[in-house]
């Protein structure tokens, strides 16, 4: 009788492990990726800084995965970013700059005159001359 019981017992854990990996497999994969710009691979405690001080990213890191060795394929962010989105490189995507597109029919420094493109990248860059140093 005993080994009847264990078998049954045996057979029901296999049956909610294989329910739960089917669940798990519904699911997909849980992840959050973090993407900081301007700042350094050491800029964080948990990669060694000796000053800096980052606990909540220091306990993500510890309950994570970290890549010690990421490449972007541009120096500029907006291009980074756009390939990180697309998985294309930014000859592919097209995002070659910071700035926004010219308007249409205007080429140069022509163009950094138009107000829509100068409103455009005052939201892209920020209000940087407003922040006191």
């Amino acid at each position: 009788m005993i080994p009847l019981l264990g078998l049954t017992l045996l057979f029901v854990a296999a049956l909610l492990g294989a329910a739960d990996m089917a669940w798990a497999a519904e699911q997909g994969p849980n992840i959050v990726m973090v993407i900081a710009d301007d700042q350094g691979w050491t800029d964080y405690s948990f990669m060694g800084h000796p000053h800096l001080r980052t606990p909540n990213i220091d306990r993500l890191a510890a309950q994570g995965l970290t890549f010690r060795r990421g490449y972007v394929p541009s120096s500029l962010c907006s291009p980074s970013l756009a390939s990180l989105l697309t998985g294309l490189y930014p000859h592919q995507h097209k995002v070659t700059s910071n700035d926004p597109p010219l308007p249409p029919g205007q080429q140069g420094r022509a163009a950094n005159k138009d107000a829509g493109f100068l409103a455009q990248r005052k939201e892209m860059i920020g209000y940087f001359d407003q922040v006191p140093t």
